[in-house]
């Protein structure tokens, strides 16, 4: 941030050229000299020449002198604010030094005559600083009265400028002189130190140009029109690309943009705050967007009235966990005026900033994080899906809130995840801004907490007609998305069809229930069947009301694990059957039609579920299943129809070979039916287990009479009724 020399009118010349000294020094070099100044015993301030002598004992060079004058009057002086001296002498100085208390012109003074004991040059700068009581709205003219002093120091042949009063502290909103020791203030780059000091001597403006230090020297209605950068301003690297005018005036919505130069930015706030009562106003006037991947800020505003000037603040951070003003660091304020009518449309009421609040990474997201849009969207219809790349499967839970409402609902988002990809779905049914909260939980935490990671401030323009709720979602392990219903409320005529798709690891249990609206008991099993497609990792659930003209609570679970049941929910629904099904009821089964263990254990190939369909359709009465095996398999058919009829019979075999199983069926009623196949491991050849249930749907009866058919002497042939199985095994 340096700059060139000056090479329009010269000082004094016992002072010489007056040559920059650029950047500011390395302070780490100058430890050393801060901490001999912290050690300084109080008898070494009794006089100047003590206290010289002190700072001799330990610094040798023009610049390590400096900096102890400098670190030992911002650290030991502390303000007078009830007095301004006309005239300055030694004795001030030296009485000033003993008391450690000084009046606002003191702070430098002391510091000019210590550096004369060191023969190092200084001179005494009057002029203007944005501090102290300074305000854009007040005229600031070469006959405004200066309201401050500071000295220009010459290090090594160059000249800079320190401040030791404002190097010392500032005074709080209530108007108490606060100690904050700060570093902004010694010898930085002149346009840095310019940004809110500007010199005037003998109320002469030419004659103190060459004391900016500048190549192109600015004029006093160039100072008092520019905004006033606070230190952090400078300490963040934030710089100002839209307006660079403390004074705005504007109509309507207002943008503010600022970048981040040097380190990404983790918060950003912004607040209005009123000029006669010094209060904050609601938060709902002012939308902080935050995109640290390309190191933007951007203000919306909203000026509270027309043609009042309102105090906008602006606060930033580098690595914070709480967005809090408090925890911010001021970075500079903006006066704002609406020459026009005021917009009324607030944005959400929210301290906070809109962006990612926390590291993407501790909760599988990629580096990247963040929407095509940025964290500020806007929408022209009612309804938008947000992707998010992922490294990992992630929990979420988005929450959306209206501007206008208090509450925030999760019934307005829907989350759809694979191991790729997140996708938040959002619906709005009003007009204006909204707030959408994605809350997720630490991949590498054990806590069930879920943790406010990021913010999107979303603007819609048409909304729906209607707000369709999406069903109520549990966010977990188990990766399901919605294929075919998204909305919580269904109504249909008789039965409701719903698809969901595994969108990570294969689906291994899949299971749903009707809960009774009224008593939140389960209800029988005749009235749903849900059915697995390992082909496609895909669930379907045929769901018919036990009663029309009721909303019945769907619920609906999934796992997938092998072993462990499935007792993740998912999901669940509300349906409304207009009439009642008078179709056949489905088998009273509270599990689903698919494979409920490993087949290869019993000689079954890998791919077994892949090729093979769980909701067999027969227009007859007959049918025959074939099964693919690697081997003899040990097996047993059942059975069971939905209506537990004991007069009714149905014939049911297995037989086997090395490359084959298969199973015959005569069914003697039409419906449905669960056929459930048991098989053994070759260790265990008499203790059978659940392979598999298949949905069996029969159109028509079997015209034929049940008939054994042809008898092997190896296998075995079995008649079943509703409790009976039969089994079938060995080559054939």
């Amino acid at each position: 941030m340096g700059c060139g020399a000056s090479a329009a009118a010269q000082p004094p010349h016992s002072l010489g050229p007056l040559v920059p000294i650029g950047d500011q020094p390395d302070l780490r070099s100058l430890r050393r000299i801060d901490e001999h100044i912290k050690l300084a015993p109080p008898e070494a301030a009794q006089t100047l020449q003590s206290l010289a002598a002190y700072i001799e004992s330990a610094a040798s060079t023009e610049l390590e002198k400096v900096r102890a004058v400098y670190m030992w009057i911002t650290g030991n002086i502390t303000l007078d604010s009830s007095e301004t001296k006309a005239q300055l002498s030694l004795r001030d100085a030296e009485s000033a030094l003993q008391r450690g208390i000084g009046a606002k012109n003191e702070f430098n003074f002391i510091a000019h005559c210590l550096l004369r004991i060191f023969g190092v040059a200084s001179k005494q700068i009057t002029g203007f600083a944005k501090d102290f009581g300074y305000s854009p709205l007040k005229a600031l003219t070469v006959d405004t009265r200066v309201n401050h002093d500071w000295l220009a120091v010459r290090v090594d042949g160059k000249w800079g400028f320190m401040d030791c009063l404002l190097g010392s502290g500032c005074f709080s909103d209530s108007g108490v002189f606060e100690r904050r020791q700060t570093d902004f203030y010694f010898l930085p780059a002149p346009e840095v130190f310019l940004s809110d000091h500007f010199p005037l001597l003998n109320s002469n403006p030419e004659a103190s140009k060459p004391w900016q230090l500048m190549k192109d020297p600015i004029d006093l209605e160039t100072f008092h029109s520019r905004v006033r950068r606070r230190e952090a301003c400078y300490r963040l690297g934030v710089q100002l690309r839209s307006h660079s005018s403390a004074l705005i005036d504007s109509s309507g919505q207002m943008k503010l943009r600022f970048w981040a130069a040097q380190n990404p930015l983790s918060h950003f706030g912004a607040a209005f705050f009123n000029l006669e009562t010094g209060e904050r106003c609601r938060s709902s006037l002012a939308a902080a967007v935050l995109d640290w991947r390309c190191r933007e800020a951007v203000v919306l505003v909203r000026v509270p009235t027309s043609g009042t000037y309102w105090e906008l603040r602006l606060f930033a951070a580098i690595e914070l966990t709480s967005v809090e003003d408090a925890h911010l660091e001021w970075l500079a304020f903006f006066y704002l005026k609406s020459s026009g009518p005021v917009d009324k449309e607030p944005f959400p009421d929210f301290d906070g900033f809109y962006g990612a609040k926390l590291d993407p990474h501790i909760f599988g997201f990629k580096k990247e994080f963040g929407s095509s849009d940025g964290f500020c969207i806007e929408v022209d219809g009612g309804e938008c899906s947000l992707r998010f790349p992922t490294y990992m499967p992630v929990r979420v839970s988005p929450t959306l809130q209206f501007a206008k409402a208090l509450d925030q609902q999760s019934s307005s988002c829907s989350v759809e995840m694979d191991y790729l990809m997140l996708t938040v779905r959002i619906r709005m049914s009003r007009a204006g801004f909204y707030r959408l909260t994605l809350n997720c939980k630490d991949i590498y935490s054990v806590s069930s907490a879920y943790t406010e990671f990021a913010n999107f401030l979303i603007r819609c323009k048409k909304p729906l007609p209607k707000l369709v709720a999406f069903p109520r979602l549990w966010h977990h392990r188990h990766l399901v998305k919605l294929v075919s219903h998204t909305e919580e409320s269904i109504q249909v005529y008789t039965e409701a069809v719903l698809k969901f798709k595994g969108t990570g690891k294969p689906l291994k249990q899949f299971i749903a229930r009707f809960v009774h609206p009224r008593t939140g008991q389960r209800v029988s099993g005749q009235h749903i069947a849900a059915v697995l497609d390992y082909r496609r990792n895909e669930a379907t659930v045929t769901a018919r009301p036990p009663t029309s003209g009721t909303f019945w609570e769907l619920q609906v679970f999934a796992s997938t694990d092998d072993e462990a049941s499935a007792s993740d929910v998912i999901a669940s629904y509300q349906i409304l059957a207009r009439q009642t099904s008078s179709a056949s009821p489905f088998p009273d089964f509270s599990g689903f039609y698919g494979l409920c263990s490993s087949p290869r254990k019993f000689g079954f190939s890998a791919n077994f579920g892949d090729s093979q369909e769980f909701w067999l359709k027969t227009p007859v009465g007959e049918f025959e299943l074939r099964l693919p095996t690697l081997g003899t398999v040990r097996a047993m058919a059942v059975l069971k129809p939905a209506l537990k009829d004991r007069t009714e019979q149905q014939l049911c075999t297995v037989e086997s070979n090395s490359r084959l199983l298969s199973i015959r069926t005569r069914i003697l009623r039409p419906g449905f039916y669960r056929l459930t196949l048991s098989c053994a491991e070759a260790d265990e050849p008499n203790s059978f287990a659940a392979l598999a249930n298949f949905l069996v749907e029969c159109a028509a009866a079997s015209s034929s009479e049940p008939q054994p058919g042809r008898q092997r002497a190896d296998s075995k042939l079995w008649r079943l009724s509703d409790t009976d199985s039969g089994v079938a095994y060995d080559d054939w």
